[in-house]
């Protein structure tokens, strides 16, 4: 009897590890890294370590924080900005884009 019980706790072990990793993978579409253009329609952020560059949609239900102040306009986005974009419902729309100017490296 306890032979059975501990191969039903390995195996239940066994098949809940894996899905742990599951959980903590983004589908959305949401991306960090260097907003490479912007207008008041949309963004796109260039992630160079995935090797991606994704556009998303700006819309009237999309929340701006450029440099942590809240309440900002697509407008006050500049290329070379660092940024997380958060996808919505919609995957190529943004639900919210957190820009901050991007720091300067100190030469060695």
């Amino acid at each position: 009897m306890k032979t059975l019980i501990s191969f039903f706790t390995v195996a239940v072990m066994l098949l809940a590890v894996p899905t742990l990793g599951y959980a903590k993978k983004d589908k959305s579409g949401s991306t960090k890294g260097k907003v490479t253009a912007v207008d008041d329609k949309s963004i796109t952020v260039e992630n160079k370590k995935a090797a991606e560059s994704k556009t998303f949609k700006i819309d009237d239900k999309t929340t701006i924080s450029v440099d942590g102040a809240d309440g900002k306009k697509a407008s006050d986005i500049k290329a070379g900005m660092r940024a997380d974009v958060t996808a919505g419902d919609q995957p190529d729309v943004a639900k919210s884009i957190t820009a901050t100017t991007a720091k300067k490296k100190k030469d060695k």
